[in-house]
């Protein structure tokens, strides 16, 4: 009867799980499409297939269940920088890996980029309180966080530049070909694919280990 019991409250657990996954991938196809306020609760109901009470039992509001999705996204690259940094010594090591991460996030997950520019552009106070929530759990990001860590491998002695300005402009330099997709296509006739993709990565890793190895 126990056994009976318990694996019955271990099918519940598993089915709660899986919905509320459901929830969250509906809803992080929703707000990457259509932001925040343009996403109504009754939508994503209706995507994930399930009523409005069932959402706001796994989630007390729209706001949080939108952290919740930012969260996830936050969390599916955060891990990997930790990583990263635990497994690499070097400055250049480092920043060759972490451009790598960054790059391979971007690629495999667009629509994340696009949930982060929408969330930005609204003024960004849910992406804030994620990042709060982080810098809790994660204390890689609580001590600094990348610039913190450029900094301890040598970066501002060896280059003379500010390691999160530099950061910064590796984030954005990552990022740029995505805002400029249409201009890349119309004025210059360069589709954002495969190659491309890769081509920009070994371009910014060769810049990045330019200003590096050019300053030390």
């Amino acid at each position: 009867m126990l056994a009976l019991v318990l694996t019955k409250r271990l099918i519940e657990k598993s089915m709660k799980k899986q919905v509320r996954e459901k929830i969250l991938a509906r809803a992080f196809r929703l707000f990457a499409t259509k932001g925040f306020a343009a996403t109504r609760v009754e939508d994503i109901a209706k995507q994930a297939r399930v009523n409005k009470a069932t959402i706001y039992y796994y989630f007390d509001s729209k706001a949080a269940l939108y952290e919740e999705v930012i969260y996830n996204e936050v969390l599916s690259i955060a891990p990997r920088v930790v990583e990263v940094a635990c497994n690499t010594q070097s400055l250049e090591g480092f920043l060759d890996s972490v451009v790598d991460v960054y790059f391979d996030f971007l690629k495999g997950n667009p629509d994340a980029f696009r949930l982060f520019v929408r969330e930005v552009c609204d003024g960004g106070k849910h992406l804030k309180n994620v990042l709060k929530r982080i810098k809790k759990e994660q204390s890689f990001f609580e001590k600094g966080g990348i610039a913190s860590y450029l900094g301890s491998l040598g970066f501002e002695e060896r280059t003379g530049l500010d390691s999160l300005d530099f950061w910064l402009s590796i984030m954005g330099m990552a990022s740029i070909h995505l805002l400029a997709e249409p201009f890349l296509e119309v004025l210059y006739s360069v589709p954002l694919d495969e190659q491309y993709w890769e081509r920009r990565r070994a371009f910014v890793k060769r810049l990045v280990n330019k200003v590096v190895s050019c300053a030390g």
